[in-house]
């Protein structure tokens, strides 16, 4: 009886890991270096948008983000910040999304964790959310 609750266990386990959404983590560090002395940031809002700016200028879909954004105070006191930019301006990219958790210090802001995923249009890939990895 035991190995039947274990193995229904494991297949839930599995069932559901596998229907998660995955993420890819990015580094929080050379972006926390450009605002950690940064005053005029005021809102979880801004702070997202200060990081689609920093990162426009590696990414080949970067300039004109159109964010969808959505932020939510954490228990713990910090934020998590999500923001989706929906491509336009891409034959296979659909969207981008970010998920940032940050905490305000002093009137400064540090990111904690960012994470990114996307989506693809039809017929280019994985149209849910994930890395394919």
């Amino acid at each position: 009886m035991n190995s039947k609750k274990i193995i229904t266990a494991l297949v839930m386990l599995v069932f559901f890991s596998s229907c998660a959404e995955s993420f890819k983590k990015l580094p929080p560090e050379k972006f926390n270096d450009l605002i950690n002395k940064r005053k005029d940031i005021k809102t979880s809002d801004e702070l997202i948008k200060a990081y689609y700016s920093y990162r426009a200028q590696y990414s080949e879909n970067g300039g004109n983000p159109k964010l969808s954004i959505s932020s939510r105070k954490l228990d713990s006191g910090d934020y998590e910040i999500t923001a989706i930019d929906t491509i336009v301006n891409d034959d296979a990219l659909a969207a981008e999304k970010i998920v940032m958790i940050a905490t305000q210090r002093n009137q400064t802001w540090k990111a904690l964790d960012i994470k990114y995923n996307w989506k693809c249009r039809d017929g280019h890939g994985n149209t849910d959310w994930g890395t394919g990895q």
